[in-house]
């Protein structure tokens, strides 16, 4: 990850390209994909609150992609599954 100092201009698009990557990949092999970037800025919330600078999240930004983690998880049905397989299921 670059500082913000030598950061080109291309930086965040390559970001976006990376993440429409990994959603299409996910989507193609029925992995589920959190999408931390949208669950950020979907929160409605300041982003100098969420972020210690222009990627890593504070710890109320790791609060919220955790909260995205457990949703993706859920709708996909994994701890349930995980739960099942554990028990010997």
């Amino acid at each position: 990850v670059p500082s913000v100092r030598n950061m080109d201009e291309g930086y965040f698009e390559r970001v976006e390209r990376l993440s429409a990557s990994q959603r299409a990949w996910g989507a193609e092999h029925g992995v589920p994909v959190a999408d931390a970037r949208a669950a950020l800025a979907a929160s409605g919330r300041d982003p100098l609150e969420l972020l210690l600078d222009f990627c890593h999240p504070s710890p109320a930004g790791h609060a919220l992609v955790a909260q995205e983690l457990r949703r993706t998880l859920a709708a996909a049905g994994l701890p349930a599954r995980w739960a099942r397989r554990a028990a010997g299921q």
